[in-house]
């Protein structure tokens, strides 16, 4: 894979050459990397992905074409087949060489160190396997997910932007059957992932596999850990808030915007200059990064807008571009509260913890209806702490997204990182939420 410089200095020279009123060029490449250990067993996985995508203005008309290789030949080739399809598309109302609107806003501001990780890029399945190899006990098990990559945007009569960019997932795994404990968590750095942190969580959350409990009968309070959260969040915000959703007419949020939909508990806003995330400074149309409200204390404030998408709803455009003609949120944020995870427990008493939702399935849109299998179930009973949950069989839980952000009784006050889509480009931050008494499950 060519260095940083090297690619920036190829999507430049394609931009000058290009005959195109305008062309926009997005490159990205990664070395993937996966790695597991339990007990004696190891498995490890790698690959190099890379691609890049060309868009053109030619006479109000655009057009767009993905390719695989960052190689002069490959571009030219790329940016003649949108070419074609510009020539072929109907006329837009940009003008013939327009480029991105601007968008109000601070631009972005991140330091190198927020988005890479010297110690993520050398690591190797060898290093991780002896980290491992260290801190786990017989019955537990690993698995962690890095990547170490490089972004670069090159336009027609703007800046060019680069940037490298590192991302590892861990997730610690303890005990047997319904009973094992897990812990998961995300970030860019190794430091800021904590791996001692989340192994005793995953300890803490272990259960005695032979004191088996039933779920309750009757609905009951739910307390969600920040896994199964963010899983709820980014389906809601891949379902209702993604631009395309919007041009199809199939958000059931489309025309909703300003009103009070959900409890005033529940925000939603994409933050990529929060280091708290996985952050980074621009979208794949090179447009910095800013924070955007999507959900505000219930209100629905605003999707992920294309520019076209923007100028039919009268909107300002937002930096969440993911491809030239679409935009979702890359950067989540759920909102905190103010509740301890000890104070979330006694109001969660009575009730289940639900450690992760897999999978998940939308299979009625316009109710935004769902049913997702619970892993990690834990009954919290009186008299019990934290660390003497009673295991439950999984469960299956069927109910809609409004419901499940319309009946908040409690957030709490810490955070988790967690990885969504690609490492490279962001993630989804949540902490726990409580549930109203109003789900009922049944066995899985």
């Amino acid at each position: 894979m060519p260095s940083l410089d090297r690619a920036l200095e190829i999507l430049e020279r394609a931009v000058r050459d290009s005959p195109a009123d305008r062309t926009e060029i997005s490159w990205a490449g990664a070395d993937h990397h996966h790695e597991e250990l339990g007990g004696k067993q190891a498995r490890s996985e790698g690959r190099r992905d890379e691609g890049l995508t060309v868009r053109v203005v030619e006479r109000g008309r655009a057009g767009s074409y993905r390719a695989r290789d960052l190689e002069a030949g490959e571009i030219a080739a790329a940016i003649r087949q949108a070419l074609a399809i510009a020539r072929l598309a109907p006329p837009s109302d940009l003008p013939a060489a327009a480029a991105a609107p601007e968008i109000p806003g601070a631009p972005a501001s991140l330091a190198e160190a927020d988005l890479r990780d010297p110690d993520i890029e050398s690591l190797t399945p060898v290093m991780a396997r002896e980290i491992f190899r260290q801190g786990l006990e017989p019955g537990e098990s690993a698995r962690l997910d890095w990547i170490a990559g490089s972004v670069a945007f090159a336009a027609t009569g703007e800046p060019s932007r680069s940037a490298r960019s590192t991302g590892a997932c861990l997730e610690i795994r303890a005990g047997k059957g319904p009973a094992t404990g897990s812990a998961i968590a995300a970030a860019r750095t190794l430091a800021r992932l904590a791996p001692g942190d989340l192994l005793d969580r995953a300890r803490e959350r272990r259960a005695d596999p032979d004191d088996l409990a039933d779920a309750p009968a009757g609905a009951c309070p739910i307390l969600l850990a920040p896994a199964a959260v963010a899983r709820l969040a980014a389906t809601f915000a891949r379902w209702t808030l993604a631009s395309h959703a919007i041009e199809q007419g199939l958000s059931p949020l489309e025309n909703r915007w300003g009103e009070r939909l959900f409890s005033p508990l529940f925000s939603l806003r994409d933050d990529a200059l929060d280091p708290a995330g996985l952050p980074f400074p621009f979208d794949q149309r090179g447009r910095a990064k800013r924070p955007v409200e999507l959900i505000e204390g219930g209100v629905a404030r605003t999707p992920a807008l294309t520019d076209r998408l923007a100028a039919s709803l009268r909107l300002p455009p937002t930096p969440l571009a993911i491809s030239p003609d679409e935009a979702a949120a890359a950067n989540l944020f759920v909102a905190v509260g103010d509740l301890g995870d000890g104070e979330l427990l006694a109001r969660a008493e009575g009730g289940l913890f639900l450690a992760a939702l897999e999978p998940l399935e939308v299979y009625d849109r316009a109710g935004l209806r769902f049913r997702t299998v619970a892993h990690g179930v834990r009954r919290l009973e009186a008299g019990r702490d934290g660390a003497g949950f009673r295991a439950v069989l999984n469960l299956l839980w069927e109910s809609d997204l409004f419901s499940v952000f319309t009946r908040l009784a409690g957030a709490g006050a810490e955070r988790t990182a967690l990885a969504d889509g690609s490492l490279l480009f962001g993630g989804i931050v949540a902490p726990a939420l409580l549930l109203e008494p109003a789900f009922v499950f049944r066995p899985a």
